[in-house]
């Protein structure tokens, strides 16, 4: 318009009703453009988005390293090793998928289903506490939050583009790659419990509880007992492992764990036997055994009551030469605690000293009583005929021996089954929590229509404008 001069409505819109063909053209070509464009997108099968919650349940996780002690995070699910072999075991290849296409549409976030419920109680407590309270429980919060973040994880699998997989062969993708990288993890870290010791049944020898005297054959049982139960609770920390049963027995390593503690308790009742009957099988070769062990013990236990007994003497000098005056004033509080523990250096050393040495003389005094009743007992029935137990020592013995042999074969035959093959590994590594989750978009949402509306305003604006500057050409021209 030239200036100076009103809009002419009038006259806008003849020039519209004229250029009536050319904006009718403009608009069908846009409107059949743009709506091809939007079927064609969300008719693309990778348009949605499929995720599995990863649940992690080895040790460490919520420090961020794997139970050997190196480095984890969530990222290591997608490393370009493991995408490169899940497109490999798949075949995709062959299916016509490209593979740095393949690697682009996964993703891994934390996952924390208590997210919400932490930022409601960080907001709560922020309203009733002082700047400095509110700054440590930030703090505190935020490493709460961490945590939870770090024992799930969100694996997404979206391709923008069309892929030929369907709903279930991008569900498998997603069971597959975590599998990948427990295998992998396994393999590199250790994080599988191969240092768990796993004793085989000759660690209970029959034949060499025969050759030994009762107490000594029984106090050897209850050693070994002792190192066995320590294994299989090494074995039960695995995660799941307590669903694993033997296949002979169809024991778990709970119920091995109870028979072992009711076979410990049998020995020691046969110790208790062993001692107040003062069994043996060379009764005179023991006995000459228990008096030295009685003399040697007799003699240690006075040696450690003389040093205890010195050792309060100079304690009891040397904190009265350190106390302070003050404190038996009249009137006057006590000391919050102990000279001995206030003051470090002679005085600390000196504390611990004694209390070693009463510990010793203890251990002595209690060793001593238990060898005096074996050498009593001794004594008594080597002086009278006595009747023997029914069964023998000798069958009680082996009964538990064997019993002992039959649990370490089952703890082994279970072992054998905590391979890196078994679920029980993948599950001490992480679990699937749920199935797939599909997120696709509606099929017209409102901003699709936003965008059909401005884009229909801005090619009507278009051909207006040019439509205008040519009318006056036109018009020059005599059309």
């Amino acid at each position: 318009m030239p200036p100076q001069r009103e809009l002419d409505l009038r006259s806008l819109i003849l020039l519209v009703w004229e250029l009536r063909l050319s904006l009718l053209v403009a608009l069908l070509l846009v409107t059949v453009g743009y709506w091809a464009y939007w079927l064609a997108a969300r008719d693309a099968p990778g348009a949605a988005t499929y995720s599995r919650i990863v649940q992690f349940s080895f040790d460490g996780v919520e420090d961020g390293r794997y139970p050997n002690g190196a480095p984890f995070h969530i990222g290591d699910l997608l490393t370009p090793n493991l995408v490169s072999t899940l497109y490999d075991l798949h075949g995709l290849a062959e299916r016509d998928v490209a593979r740095a296409f393949f690697a682009s549409a996964f993703a891994i976030e934390p996952f924390a289903p208590e997210r919400g419920y932490i930022l409601r109680r960080r907001e709560q407590l922020a309203e009733r506490g002082t700047p400095s309270e509110l700054v440590v429980l930030q703090e505190q919060l935020a490493a709460e939050l961490r945590r939870a973040g770090s024992r799930a994880a969100r694996l997404s699998f979206r391709a923008l583009s069309p892929l030929p997989l369907a709903d279930g062969d991008i569900g498998k993708l997603l069971l597959d790659l975590p599998r990948l990288w427990a295998k992998e993890a396994t393999e590199q870290y250790g994080v599988f419990g191969r240092d768990v010791p796993v004793y085989s049944p000759t660690l209970f020898d029959l034949a060499e509880a025969e050759q030994l005297e009762y107490i000594a054959a029984l106090e050897a049982i209850r050693s070994k007992a002792a190192r066995f139960l320590e294994s299989v609770h090494a074995a039960m920390a695995i995660p799941h492992a307590n669903a694993v049963r033997d296949p002979e027995t169809g024991a778990g390593l709970l119920e091995v764990q109870e028979a072992v503690h009711g076979l410990v308790d049998r020995v020691r009742r046969l110790l208790a036997d062993v001692v107040q009957l003062g069994l043996a099988k060379d009764r005179p070769a023991l006995t000459r055994q228990y008096e030295r062990r009685v003399a040697g013990l007799a003699d240690a236990a006075e040696v450690a009551s003389n040093s205890v007994s010195t050792l309060q003497t100079t304690l009891v000098e040397l904190v009265g030469a350190n106390q302070n005056p003050a404190d038996n004033l009249p009137g006057g509080e006590p000391p919050a605690a102990p000279v001995a523990l206030q003051r470090p250096g002679p005085i600390g050393s000196l504390v611990d000293a004694l209390l070693e040495r009463e510990r010793e003389a203890a251990r002595f005094r209690l060793e001593l009583i238990e060898d005096r009743a074996m050498l009593e007992a001794l004594k008594r029935q080597g002086n009278s005929e006595g009747q023997e137990l029914s069964p023998p020592m000798e069958v009680r013995v082996a009964e538990v021996v064997t019993a002992l042999q039959q649990q370490a074969a089952a703890v082994q035959r279970i072992h054998a089954l905590l391979s890196r093959d078994n679920f029980a590994v993948e599950g001490g590594l992480y679990h699937i929590d749920g199935g797939l989750m599909v997120d696709r978009p509606p099929a017209l949402q409102p901003r699709d229509v936003y965008a059909y509306v401005l884009l229909l305003f801005a090619v009507t604006t278009a051909v207006v404008i040019v439509g205008s500057a040519f009318r006056p050409r036109q018009a020059a021209a005599g059309v």
